[in-house]
């Protein structure tokens, strides 16, 4: 019975996901025939940058569409390698030499700034930078002859002072260049279109900026996966090595080896979450009406899903049974469970039908913390934080009672 809903629940989500691929290969082609941007009116001098490292395959094409740029405003161009020996630097020198009318610099330099070795020598290019419009672009990127021309059209509109290009991966050569340009054409394309045309048509919800509005469920959907995979993984690893057996010998009892093992799991979560919230707030306006229940509501949310973690790590028999529960179940109730819209927005009977699904109450009560909005009663949404913290406990001591899948 347990395989039948599994394969219900997969078939589901095999239906939902080609939807998306339908709708976003439409989105694509509309996209790709509607008008293009204008072109500049301003022409305003402008700086570009160019990272290199090594003489990939078809660099010399793609720095040259650079230089090649029909814009009526002044251009420089500023390559940086950290390597006197980079072979790239052959292939400036090549474009310097032909392209004796362009304005091209040529960064040398080995001083690393942290981790990031492109934005090390992003750092070291940036004294050279003489223009204020300032353009980002990858060595990998071959551009049109109209390209500077339409991205800084798009500066002459009122507000914007940043501007992002879409593209498409064209393969150079083998396996892997076919398989790299098919990744950028079949998901990480299709998914900014679809997420651009979503976005312009949510502009508020509830009253709250959409951008705003999705931050307690996004939170809550990282919370969710790391909950249950480090509690699952935290358990099931001592099975899988055998040495399960040392903590079943251990002067503990089994609740204090449980709170040691979820307690760890709850920590990492909450740092998380937390960590995600400061980072959106650099981004959106976040806001906490009610701190101390935001908090409990995290907590609570937190340790419901690590003892649900910890009771499929003791069940599972395999990895593979580790992540079908999570990525089959959690992750499409999630999804469906208004993390990122209001459950007030369906019809009938789907709104009904939703109810039905913890994972909305859950998430209702979190947001309620942040915007005193809810879908459902606050109280609903604190007792079944509750009741998945009791079942998951009853369940768990049920398996040390009984030894099942911990004696083998």
């Amino acid at each position: 019975m347990m395989l039948f809903w599994l394969s219900v629940t997969a078939s589901l989500v095999a239906v939902a996901g080609c939807g998306f691929l339908v709708t976003a290969t439409i989105l694509v082609a509309r996209a790709a025939g509607s008008p293009a941007h204008p072109r500049a009116v301003t022409a305003p001098a402008v700086t570009v940058l160019k990272p290199l490292h090594g003489p990939e395959p078809g660099l010399l094409d793609n720095l040259g569409s650079f230089c090649g740029q029909d814009y009526p405003g002044p251009i420089q161009v500023v390559f940086g390698v950290q390597d006197p020996g980079d072979g790239a630097v052959a292939v400036v020198e090549h474009l310097r030499k032909t392209q004796t009318g362009r304005d091209l610099d040529l960064v040398i330099e080995t001083k690393v700034y942290g981790l990031n070795r492109k934005v090390s020598n992003l750092v070291n290019m940036a004294p050279r930078i003489r223009h204020d419009v300032v353009v980002l672009a990858d060595s990998d990127m071959r551009v049109d002859p109209d390209y500077l021309s339409r991205v800084t059209a798009a500066l002459d509109e009122p507000g914007v002072g940043a501007v992002t290009c879409l593209y498409y991966g064209v393969p150079v050569a083998g396996m892997w260049s076919s398989l790299s340009a098919l990744a950028i054409n079949a998901h990480f394309l299709p998914g900014v279109v679809f997420g651009s045309a979503l976005g312009s048509q949510m502009k508020e919800m509830d009253g709250i900026s959409f951008g705003a509005f999705i931050v307690p469920g996004l939170t809550l959907l990282s919370v969710f996966m790391q909950s249950i995979f480090n509690a699952s993984f935290g358990i099931y690893f001592p099975k899988f090595t055998g040495t399960i057996y040392e903590l079943l010998s251990a002067p503990i009892s089994s609740f204090e080896a449980v709170m040691a093992y979820v307690g760890a799991a709850v920590t990492k979560s909450v740092i998380l979450a937390l960590v995600t919230l400061a980072t959106a707030t650099l981004f959106v306006p976040v806001e906490v009406d009610h701190p101390i229940a935001m908090i409990l509501f995290l907590v609570g949310i937190s340790a419901g899903f690590c003892l649900f973690g910890f009771a499929i790590g003791v069940w599972a028999q395999n990895f593979e049974q580790l992540q079908i529960i999570p990525m089959l179940v959690i992750t499409p109730l999630t999804f469906l469970g208004g993390a990122f819209y209001s459950v007030k927005t369906l019809h009938e009977p789907f709104r009904t039908i939703t109810l039905f699904n913890p994972i909305v109450h859950v998430i209702s009560g979190f947001r309620w913390s942040f915007y005193s909005i809810a879908d459902v009663p606050v109280w609903s949404s604190a007792l079944v934080t509750i009741a998945i913290i009791a079942v998951c406990m009853i369940t768990i001591a049920w398996m040390f009672r009984t030894g099942y899948r911990l004696k083998q």
